[in-house]
């Protein structure tokens, strides 16, 4: 490889540069006015996919106050990425013909694949969710609780973390529930006097 890179490397920073440009074009579209606008008119233009007023002016009307250029736009700019990024690929394996048999090389070449197709899906439900009214991601539960376990060895945390923080709790020794609401010693439930449990 050229520049003291290894193949491993070339593939990885590919990777990144080509999902770079595609983060690029979906911000773009997305931030666009109804129908696209300067910004992705430059876009456009740079990757060389003519626009098309009339579609542009039939979203516009359809959802005035909606965002975004159209699906269709973004499907072609993001194609023309693709038609790209398969020629460094055809002038890697020139130079390397052992590349493609790199499994980077083989997982880089099933997400152009399907690159344009899933780019444009994600695209379309972002703007029928916006259209709706509806939060562009949910965060499930799971989720956090993911990031919870991930995150509690970091700060602000890490020091309680490391330190094995307890936790008291106080529960009705008559019936046994738990304290619902800070300084009320009184059960919700047997109406009778909470004590002080066990250690977390």
């Amino acid at each position: 490889m050229t520049g003291g890179w290894t193949l491993e490397q070339w593939l990885e920073g590919f990777s990144r540069t080509l999902e770079g440009y595609v983060q690029q074009a979906v911000q773009t579209a997305e931030h666009a006015a109804p129908g696209g606008d300067a910004a992705w008119s430059e876009l456009r233009a740079r990757s060389q996919v003519a626009p098309d007023p009339l579609l542009a002016r039939w979203v516009a009307s359809l959802h005035p106050t909606a965002r975004g250029a159209s699906a269709e736009e973004l499907r072609q700019v993001l194609e023309r990425l693709v038609g790209w990024a398969r020629g460094e690929l055809h002038r890697l394996q020139q130079q390397a013909p052992a590349a493609a048999s790199h499994p980077a090389w083989r997982s880089l070449q099933e997400r152009l694949d399907r690159l344009a197709l899933d780019e444009v899906a994600r695209y379309r439900e972002r703007k029928v969710g916006a259209a709706l009214g509806q939060p562009a991601q949910q965060p499930s539960v799971g989720g956090i609780f993911a990031n919870a376990a991930r995150t509690a060895d970091q700060t602000p945390w890490a020091e309680v973390y490391r330190q094995g923080a307890q936790a008291h709790t106080l529960v009705c020794k008559h019936c046994g529930s738990a304290q619902e609401r800070t300084l009320d010693f009184q059960c919700r439930y047997c109406k009778k006097s909470l004590a002080l449990a066990a250690s977390l």
